[in-house]
């Protein structure tokens, strides 16, 4: 047997949100925002772009888009703004070495699997592409109007 269609709201059993009808997706309840499944992103409902919010499942509420706030939802508000400012200095000198030493061999690395030709090629390529556009439009031109000469010495 089939269930029987239901003509009320659906509530999410273990949030208790509503669920939207037409995406499936849980409406926030403050913000009536659309939460995505699986990046817990917010969506606007009536544009259907994504906002700059995330809905944090441990407190329920939407979340701001900077990249600090991720790592604050697994402590709490008040002890994160006082690591990540200490953090900050000790992370910077010892951050910009390692990316500097991972850029380097990641530039390598998508250069020397792929061909990378430069700038004045790549120039060549483009001048000759619009000089054999600009002759090949010329030759038809001439030859579009041989005919019309011909037809009137013919006559």
């Amino acid at each position: 047997m089939t269930p029987a269609p239901q003509n009320g709201p659906t509530y999410d059993g273990a949030t208790g949100y509503l669920i939207d009808a037409r995406s499936g997706y849980l409406v926030h309840p403050d913000t009536g925002w659309l939460i995505e499944p699986g990046t817990l992103k917010l969506i606007d409902p009536v544009t259907g772009e994504y906002t700059d919010s995330v809905w944090d499942p441990a407190t329920g509420e939407a979340v701001g888009p900077s990249p600090e706030s991720t790592p604050s939802t697994s402590p709490s508000a008040s002890p994160s703004p006082s690591p990540t400012r200490s953090a900050t200095p000790s992370a910077t000198p010892s951050a910009a070495p390692t990316e500097t030493a991972q850029a380097a061999p990641a530039s390598s690395t998508s250069s020397g699997g792929g061909f990378d030709a430069g700038w004045i090629p790549r120039a060549a390529v483009i001048v000759l592409l619009l000089a054999g556009g600009a002759f090949y439009y010329r030759k038809l031109k001439t030859s579009a109007a041989r005919p019309s000469v011909a037809g009137r010495t013919g006559q």
